[in-house]
């Protein structure tokens, strides 16, 4: 129950980087996480898989739907394969920051 308390209250943190990049919420989820291992490192293997996923699932789901400021308002009312790229093009941009923040460790 302890290593959980510590698990379930990084989780906030976690979204939080993703979502703004600063590594003060980064570290602040690493110092919680590293608290969960101290009180029991299984909670802290299946946590990963059942907890923390599912949190940079949907903060990359969240991404893929927020338009960036310099995007055009509308959307094409017809999808055709020349109006393809420039809409797939726009959804990586969305996600390609929270996803380099999810797969690597800061300063690299």
């Amino acid at each position: 129950m302890f290593s959980l308390g510590f698990l379930l209250n990084a989780l906030p943190f976690v979204q939080r980087w993703l979502d703004e990049g600063r590594v003060r919420w980064l570290l602040t989820a690493w110092l919680l996480n590293a608290a969960t291992t101290a009180g029991h490192h299984v909670t802290t293997l299946f946590g990963a898989v059942f907890f923390v996923a599912p949190v940079i699932v949907a903060s990359l789901v969240a991404a893929f739907r927020q338009p960036l400021p310099d995007e055009p308002p509308q959307h094409p009312s017809r999808v055709t394969w020349a109006a393809l790229r420039p809409l797939v093009v726009r959804r990586v941009r969305r996600v390609l920051p929270a996803t380099f923040r999810a797969a690597r460790a800061p300063g690299r």
